[in-house]
C-alpha cells in the first residue's frame, strides 16, 4: 500500500499562515506587561527556545575578527566601546550572570558596526547578527522566532495623506527598538561578548558578557514587537491624537499633517507626553513651518543644514515643496552589460507612488525583453541590446533632474481637482 500523501491547497496554506499570525498576536497581548516604567514583551517562539545550539565559540571567533579590524581604526574602536558603555549606563544592556561557554540555555549574538556618516545623529550603529549559525544544519535565533504579522500602516496611503496637508510635522522615536523591554527570563538568548580592556587581547580573562534588556535591532521579530507595542500603547491612550498617530507612524517615524502652526505646537506637546508615558522620546522634530520650528527648543529640532528632507526614502524640499527623485546617477556607457546589471539598476529606483512611471517604464520593458530572450544572469548582452540599454540608461539618469510638486491640496484643507 502506497504511503498516503496529504495535498494542501493554497487556501490551506494561507489559513495556516493567518492562524500563525493570529496566534502570535494573541500571545503577544497575553504576555505584554508594563513594569519599571516601560513595556516588556516575550519572544514569539515557534517552539522551545532551547533548540538553539550553543554558539559561544562562534561568537568568540566573530569577536576576534571584529576587534582585529577595529584595531586598524582606533577612533572607531573607541566609539564602538562608548556605545556599549552608554547602553550599560542607560540600562539597555546588563552584565549576564552564570557565565558559561557550554549548554543550550545561553545564546550569543555576533555583532559589527554599520557606518552612516550622512545621518545627523547616529553615525555608528552596532548591528547584531541573529541569523548566525553554528553549522549549516543548525537553527539560528531568527529561524526559531515568528516574524509576526505585518501591522504597519500602508506606506502608500501614508504618503498620499502627507501630500494633502499644507503643514506637516515629522519626528522619530529615539532608539525605538531598545525601548521595548524583554522580560528577564527571556534575556539569555540575546547575550553578546565584549572586551573589558580595549588595549588587551581577546581571551577569557578580558571578556565581559552582556545581555540585552530590550529588543535589539536585527531580529526577524523586532519590527513586529515594536509595532505591536506602539499600537497597544496608543490604543490604551485612546485620545484622538493617539489614534491619529497610530495611523501615521511607520516603524519609528512619525509623519503627521496639521492645519496650522498653532495646532503643531499642541500636537508636539501632547505627542511628547503620550510617548513619555511609555518611556519613549520623540525627537528630531522637523516641519515645513518655520514658525513651529523656531518655537521649539534647539535640542528638539532636527540637526540639518539642508532644506531637503528624507521622507521614507523620498527627497522632499520643504521650502520649494517639490519632490526630487533619486535616479541611477551618472553611469557611463559600457559594452559589457549583463541581465544582473540591468535588474540592479531598474530595481534600485525607489518610487512607491509611481510618480515617475513614464520614465521608469522603459527600464522595465527592457528587462521584460531580456526575460523573453532567456538570457543568463551573467552572460554579456549582444551588441544590439547593449545599444538599446545605453539609450534606456540615458533616460534613467535624467531622473534626478525631475522636480514634482508635492502638495496636491489647498490651504483650506481641500484637495485640488
Amino acid at each position: 500500500m502506497k504511503d498516503q500523501v496529504t495535498v494542501y491547497s493554497f487556501k490551506d496554506l494561507a489559513d495556516s499562515l493567518y492562524y500563525n499570525d493570529d496566534e502570535t498576536l494573541h500571545k503577544f497581548c497575553e504576555n505584554i506587561k508594563f513594569s519599571d516604567g516601560r513595556y516588556q514583551v516575550v519572544w514569539p517562539w515557534k517552539q522551545q527556545q532551547f533548540c538553539l545550539d550553543a554558539n559561544y565559540i562562534l561568537a568568540l571567533k566573530r569577536l576576534k575578527s571584529l576587534v582585529n579590524r577595529l584595531q586598524h581604526d582606533p577612533e572607531l574602536l573607541q566609539k564602538y566601546s562608548n556605545i556599549i558603555n552608554r547602553q550599560v549606563h542607560k540600562g539597555i544592556i546588563e552584565t549576564a550572570d552564570n557565565f558559561t561557554s557550554s549548554g543550550t540555555r545561553s545564546h550569543y549574538l555576533p555583532h559589527h558596526p554599520v557606518l552612516t556618516p550622512s545621518k545627523s545623529t547616529t553615525k555608528v550603529r552596532i548591528v547584531y547578527d541573529a541569523s548566525a549559525k553554528v553549522q549549516r544544519n543548525s537553527s539560528s535565533l531568527n529561524e526559531c522566532l515568528h516574524r509576526g504579522p505585518t501591522i504597519l500602516p500602508d506606506l502608500i496611503g501614508l504618503l498620499i495623506r502627507f501630500r494633502l496637508h499644507w503643514i506637516v510635522v515629522l519626528a522619530d522615536i529615539e532608539k525605538a527598538f531598545l525601548q521595548i523591554g524583554i522580560q528577564e527570563f527571556e534575556r539569555d538568548v540575546i547575550r553578546f561578548l565584549w572586551l573589558k580592556h580595549l588595549d588587551r587581547p581577546v581571551n577569557d580573562d578580558n571578556l565581559i558578557v552582556y545581555r540585552f534588556c530590550g529588543v535589539p535591532f536585527g531580529l526577524t521579530c523586532s519590527p513586529f514587537l515594536l509595532a505591536a507595542t506602539l499600537k497597544y500603547h496608543l490604543q490604551k491612550e485612546g485620545t484622538p491624537l493617539a489614534m491619529k498617530i497610530m495611523n501615521n507612524i511607520y516603524v519609528d517615524n512619525l509623519l503627521i499633517g496639521i492645519k496650522s502652526s498653532e495646532e503643531a505646537f499642541i500636537v508636539y506637546q501632547e505627542a511628547k507626553s503620550i510617548f513619555r508615558r511609555a518611556s519613549m522620546n520623540l525627537r528630531e522634530w522637523n516641519s515645513n513651518s518655520n514658525e513651529f520650528l523656531n518655537g521649539l527648543p534647539v535640542e528638539e529640532r532636527v540637526n540639518a543644514v539642508s532644506d531637503e528632507l528624507k521622507v521614507f526614502g523620498l527627497k522632499w524640499n520643504k521650502i520649494s515643496d517639490v519632490l526630487h527623485m533619486s535616479g541611477v546617477g551618472k553611469a557611463p556607457s559600457s559594452n559589457f552589460v549583463t541581465k544582473r546589471d540591468v535588474l540592479h539598476t531598474v530595481a534600485g529606483i525607489f518610487d512607491p507612488l509611481g510618480l515617475i512611471t513614464p520614465v521608469t517604464y522603459y527600464g522595465r520593458v527592457f528587462l521584460q525583453t531580456l526575460w523573453k530572450l532567456d538570457i543568463s544572469w551573467d552572460d554579456p548582452l549582444p551588441d544590439n541590446l547593449v545599444k538599446d540599454w545605453n539609450r534606456v540608461l540615458s533616460v534613467l539618469t535624467s531622473i534626478p533632474c525631475l522636480s514634482i510638486p508635492w502638495f496636491v491640496g489647498n490651504q483650506n484643507g481641500g484637495v485640488c481637482q
